[in-house]
């Protein structure tokens, strides 16, 4: 699945309909075993309501366009529980960036923080993959959220040819060979 899915993002890739929603239906087949196992250990089930599924992006161009594979339908039918889906959409069509789940995440971190309503704004940024800001009006219900371009994606790129291959990430910061990453 993983071959077939950087074949798929590949800027030059010229594939026939067919082998997109072929990709779509088996990574969603992939997520529904692995969530089945999971959802089936030993006093799980009783506490899952629901199955959140982001999907794999294959292609992001906000506000206009966006591309998430995994047919949750495949997921609901293995685990027997309902799934929700298709966040970047919604996010999109209500003017956002198509990053929903970051925002709440960072809402609940700044209020946390107890700085929310004091007077100033407050800015989060998190370095993921892609780099993203969620910025809370000092005073307003105004949330702004967007990407703000490639985080480590380019350190895990230096890091696997730096390894041949070997590994794909700098765990913790750690040394790759004579040279940091």
């Amino acid at each position: 699945c993983s071959s077939d899915l950087l074949a798929h993002q590949d800027p030059g890739a010229r594939l026939p309909i067919e082998d997109w929603l072929s990709l779509h239906r088996d990574l969603g087949e992939w997520y529904a075993k692995t969530l089945r196992r999971l959802v089936s250990r030993k006093g799980t089930t009783n506490r899952i309501d629901a199955i959140a599924n982001h999907g794999q992006t294959l292609a992001h161009f906000p506000p206009k366009s966006t591309l998430q594979l995994g047919e949750p339908s495949c997921i609901a039918r293995e685990t027997g529980l309902t799934v929700v889906s298709d966040f970047r959409w919604g996010d999109l069509v209500c003017g956002g960036q198509g990053a929903p789940l970051v925002p709440g995440f960072h809402w609940l971190v700044a209020r946390g923080s107890g700085l929310l309503g004091k007077g100033a704004g407050i800015a989060i940024h998190n370095l993921g993959g892609i780099s993203n800001l969620t910025y809370f009006h000092p005073s307003k219900p105004l949330v702004l959220a967007f990407d703000t371009g490639p985080a480590n994606l380019w350190i895990d790129e230096a890091v696997r040819k730096m390894t041949r291959g070997k590994k794909s990430y700098d765990a913790a910061g750690a040394k790759i060979g004579r040279a940091h990453v």
